[in-house]
């Protein structure tokens, strides 16, 4: 039987296919539709491919065309993302391949990724984001805020899926996001919309030609008054880009960034509570929420040496104020509520050379027979961090309580991550259709932390990793109706301890001696992944010029060693987990004439625990089962999309016990362009879960061995009206 014609089912050994009969109606139809390019395949000049072909710079570190990466490689343009009902990034990303998204607030805000199996559950992060190629994930945890990607400004977003060591070094195990801003002169933009939950969105940006100099600038504010109490949140973004230098043979470039976010925390409810009443937060998280300010400059150059050597560097720094109040759910009527202030500071240089080339520009003239990527980054991260013990005790407690703003730190230090790397990676093209890579990255680390209450003391641990990649692309069919693309890799990736997991000074109360430790270990070591993915990408002409079909599958398999877990004998981080990942990640896309477009994802997940007591069983929050569906038009003034998307079969412990119900939403946007003179202006109306539905995207048993469960609801109907206007 066709691999997608059924449900893919995955056991510790094989894969296996069972019949599915939802799934086989559902590819059954596309199926229809991509035969008649099988049926016609003829040996015809390569006209197709140089029509269709993204470039794409995450993949290898170096320009590539989308569909001869050796790699999962995904496109998300700008225009697709102004048709769809976005409130930040992580929306965008849901209608990617093997990507689902688990919030806390309601309203999708904070929120955690999980792909190819891992979830790092807001404490830790398997997902790089770059923007312009420049990390920009937290430093204690590595995590992502998807919120402060600066959606007005980006011209596309490439997403990179599955284990990117060798290039990118740690903590690009599940996938590397990059978003591409846009460059040059821009048209001035504004918009303004508000809708329910008295959320307010307003964006503008631009750019143009000052003194000879192209100069660029962006700005937004989100106001969320919240679905459930005790929800609100502020996010603001402000930016600039400009050229320092543009000649033929190279430029210089300055960029600025800076965001502002205000946030509060409404917690998780227990499933009595969340039945009663969706929308409710407990007494426990009323003081719990997010203030904090993050601030980054950088200079980034690229010059042209000579003819197929490119030159690149960059200089980055970055700072981060933050004030964060958490509680920690000790037993479902006990909390402890402390706040952490946090101050953090970046540094970061690269170089890196491209020598050679394999694009058809170079075929013309002076061709090397391969294309050298070297390169070298160096690091410096630092923190300061205190706690402050807030309150500690029941519900009643908590709701006669009034905080001293004076209370002193109970404890306090600082750290430092300081961080180099060397990488290389060679591309051979010993026939046009055959692309091969070979890639290998040096990375090493070195952690200090001093604490400085309740007592001095002082760690310093030094890490060093060797990731290598190997990977083909094969083009076995190229005609005038279509193209398709093989790969295959294989590569060696690994992830870091966080600061947090190593030095956190945070005291959790205990019933027993010494009654408050801190969770963190400084003896953990390096959580490392080897991953073998397969996959094909198509691209085919059903009706020249009017219908056009896009098909990729990828299938993978990682096996981790020395994971990073809670001990609850040790009561600690111990380096103590192993899985093994596998899974399929597919995607169809329908484009029809020059404004439709008709798509599909579904991602089949499987990541099961391999030593333990619980070795055979799926890992906890992690969803077997992730899809979406949808169709966005332009048509004259009309554009919009109407979307579904969804999640089942989510265990939430490891002994896969306690189910979480499986759910969709639909989400929908209207936009109608009025026929003004001069300025375009847009009147755009979205919904999201547009049909009202109740669910929550995950959850956590309380851990004392009952049947209590919190659960994190999901935010109901939401409308949104706005005006866009572009001059």
């Amino acid at each position: 039987m066709p691999l997608f014609l059924s449900e893919v089912v995955l056991n510790r050994d094989n894969f296996l296919v069972t019949p599915n009969p939802e799934m086989f109606m559902r590819w059954f139809v596309l199926l229809l539709l991509f035969l008649p390019t099988l049926a016609h395949a003829q040996a015809l000049p390569d006209t197709l491919e140089g029509t269709f072909e993204e470039v794409v710079v995450t993949a290898e570190r170096m320009p590539v065309e989308a569909a001869r990466a050796a790699a999962a490689v995904s496109v998300v343009a700008a225009e697709e993302m102004n048709r769809q009902p976005l409130s930040n990034l992580a929306d965008a990303l849901r209608l990617t391949p093997g990507f689902a998204f688990l919030n806390s607030d309601g309203a999708g805000t904070p929120a955690a990724a999980t792909i190819r199996g891992f979830y790092g559950g807001g404490e830790a992060e398997y997902v790089l984001l770059l923007v312009d190629g420049r990390p920009v994930n937290d430093i204690e945890t590595g995590v992502v805020d998807w919120e402060l990607a600066p959606l007005g400004t980006v011209e596309r977003v490439e997403v990179l899926r599955g284990g990117a060591s060798p290039l990118w070094g740690e903590g690009a195990i599940g996938a590397v996001v990059n978003i591409v801003t846009a460059e040059g002169p821009q048209p001035l933009r504004a918009s303004i919309s508000g809708g329910t939950y008295d959320t307010y969105f307003a964006t503008g940006s631009g750019g143009g030609a000052w003194r000879g100099r192209d100069i660029s600038a962006y700005g937004s504010l989100k106001q969320y008054g919240g679905f459930r109490d005790h929800a609100e949140r502020r996010v603001g973004l402000a930016g600039a880009q400009t050229d320092l230098l543009h000649a033929q043979n190279g430029s210089l470039t300055f960029s600025t960034r800076h965001s502002w976010t205000d946030a509060d925390l409404p917690g998780p409810l227990l499933g009595g509570a969340l039945a009663d009443d969706p929308t409710a937060s407990t007494p426990f998280y009323r003081f719990d929420g997010v203030d904090e300010s993050r601030h980054r400059v950088s200079l980034d150059g690229r010059w042209n040496a000579a003819p197929q050597v490119l030159l690149e560097g960059g200089l980055l720094g970055g700072w981060r104020n933050s004030d964060i109040t958490r509680t920690l759910p000790l037993s479902p009527e006990f909390g402890d509520t402390q706040r952490r202030s946090l101050d953090g500071g970046q540094l970061e240089v690269n170089v890196q050379a491209t020598i050679g080339g394999l694009s058809r520009e170079a075929r013309s003239g002076m061709r090397l027979p391969a294309r050298l990527v070297v390169g070298a980054t160096g690091s410096l991260q630092s923190l300061e961090s205190a706690y402050v013990p807030l309150l500690l005790g029941t519900a009643e407690d908590y709701l006669m309580a009034v905080l001293d703003p004076n209370t002193p730190a109970q404890v306090e230090g600082s750290g430092n991550r300081n961080a180099f790397a060397a990488f290389a990676q060679v591309e051979v093209e010993p026939v046009q259709p055959l692309r091969l890579v070979l890639g290998v990255r040096y990375d090493k680390l070195n952690d200090d932390y001093t604490a400085d209450l309740p007592e001095p003391t002082a760690s310093d641990i030094s890490h060093t990793a060797l990731s290598p990649r190997a990977g083909l692309n094969l083009r076995w069919i190229s005609t005038a109706q279509q193209v398709g693309h093989l790969y295959a890799q294989v590569t060696q990736s690994f992830k870091a301890p966080t600061l947090d997991q190593l030095f956190d000074q945070r005291l959790v109360t205990v019933p027993f001696p010494p009654f408050a430790i801190s969770l963190s270990n400084p003896n953990l070591s390096p959580q490392t992944g080897r991953t073998l993915e397969v996959g094909l990408r198509h691209r085919a002409d059903l009706v020249p010029g009017r219908l056009h079909a896009e098909a990729s599958v990828a299938l993978y398999q990682i096996d981790m060693e020395d994971e990073i877990d809670f001990s609850l004998q040790e009561f600690a981080y111990l380096n103590l987990g192993e899985s093994r990942h596998r899974g399929v990640e597919t995607g169809v896309s329908l484009l029809v004439g020059t404004g439709s477009r008709v798509f599909g994802t579904y991602t089949y997940q499987q990541a099961t625990i391999e030593n333990g007591d619980f070795a055979g069983n799926y890992l906890k929050a992690i969803p077997r089962d992730v899809w979406s569906a949808g169709v966005s038009t332009t048509q004259g003034p009309w554009g919009g999309s109407l979307i579904a998307r969804g999640a089942d079969r989510i265990w939430l412990d490891e002994a896969n016990a306690i189910p979480l119900d499986g759910w969709t939403a639909v989400d929908a946007k209207v936009a109608y362009r009025l026929p003004l003179p001069g300025p375009a202006a847009t009147l755009t109306a979205e919904a999201f879960n547009l049909f009202d539905a109740t669910y929550s995207t995950t959850g956590f048993p309380d851990g004392s061995g009952t049947d209590l469960v919190f659960y994190y609801p999901a935010a109901g109907r939401q409308l949104r009206l706005g005006v866009q206007v572009v001059l």
